[in-house]
């Protein structure tokens, strides 16, 4: 059990790190611009509160996976999320 928790704590630390190392990139084709505003935008974002944005945002995982997944309450994620879309609607709006 305790070899289990060690590596899904292992392939999470994994995650983050790769998360926090790659520009977030949406499907859609925005201006080189608008792209790299937006890339700027969730960098500056508190590590935390860009964990959550891009796992739940650009890669869907709903708010009870990421609260296993980070080892944080549902509610916790919530707020997270809530933050890092009000910082970014701050930052990228005109």
């Amino acid at each position: 059990m305790a070899l289990s928790a060690q590596r899904r704590r292992t392939r999470r630390l994994a995650l983050l790190a790769r998360l926090a190392a790659t520009p977030f990139r949406s499907g859609a084709r925005p201006s080189r611009e608008s792209a790299l505003d937006l890339d700027k935008a969730v960098a500056a974002l508190p590590p935390r509160a860009r964990e959550v944005f891009v796992l739940h945002d650009v890669y869907g995982y709903d708010h009870t996976e990421l609260a296993q997944l980070l080892g944080i309450a549902i509610g916790t994620s919530k707020a997270h999320l809530h933050r890092a879309r009000c910082a970014l609607r701050e930052v990228l709006e005109p």
